[in-house]
């Protein structure tokens, strides 16, 4: 999976899917015979990766659409005060959000109106890397605590198929108006891209949110390959 980490606004990376056998041997041997560098660590597990989540945020684009829509609704002040005050509290994600949407409260043609007239600030790059994945038959999910409606203009710019995109859903009453979110799906609460696990086809893939700071730039990278058959997980 992929996230922008910290303040530094790098580019971060973990594996997704299982390889054949035979693939985790090769890996194995690798990893005992020739040390790595990091860019070379890098460079072979996005190459080998059957499937690669990202996050949305403040990752495939620059900014983060709960504070930009809050700011369009005239309570961006309001809702990142609310933001602030569940951080201190360590509050639960899934409450944090209900607390910002209870003050942001959009109706349903809101919604579609900032969708419809706000462009996506995608990240330098993105375009170039997602679509190299494409190219190359990788599968690419986006995986968000965002909301779904505001993240499908980004997949749709990217050629991500909508089936692919994991979010939140706000809900609406029949005149409209704002009633709440889909607290089922998986997105909405704390940990959820820890431990939710994803089934497409044959691929099988583990959203983790802790990477190591990778893929900046020139793939100026830092960070730790496991050896699947040592321990158990790949991650870097």
């Amino acid at each position: 999976m992929a996230e922008r980490g910290g303040n530094a606004g790098s580019l971060n990376m973990l594996r997704v899917a299982a390889r054949p056998a035979s693939s985790q041997l090769s890996a194995h041997a690798e990893c005992h015979t020739h040390i790595e560098t990091p860019e070379e660590r890098a460079r072979r597990i996005w190459r080998n990766a059957d499937a690669v989540a990202f996050d949305v945020d403040s990752t495939v684009c620059q900014d983060e659409a709960i504070d930009e829509l809050a700011s369009f609704l005239g309570v961006g002040e309001a809702v990142a005060n609310v933001t602030r005050q569940a951080m201190n509290g360590n509050a639960r994600f899934r409450h944090a959000l209900k607390a910002r949407l209870e003050v942001m409260r959009p109706t349903y043609d809101q919604l579609e109106q900032y969708a419809n007239e706000t462009k996506p600030k995608l990240t330098p790059g993105i375009r170039e890397l997602v679509a190299s994945l494409h190219k190359r038959g990788t599968d690419v999910f986006l995986v968000s605590g965002g909301f779904r409606r505001l993240i499908v203009p980004v997949a749709d710019i990217l050629g991500i198929d909508r089936k692919r995109i994991y979010a939140n859903e706000i809900l609406f009453d029949m005149n409209k108006n704002y009633a709440g979110f889909d607290e089922t799906e998986p997105t909405s609460d704390s940990g959820s891209k820890d431990v939710h696990v994803l089934m497409w086809g044959t691929v099988t893939f583990r959203l983790l949110s802790k990477a190591l700071k990778m893929f900046e730039k020139k793939m100026d990278t830092t960070g730790k390959q496991l050896c699947k058959n040592c321990h158990g997980s790949q991650t870097v």
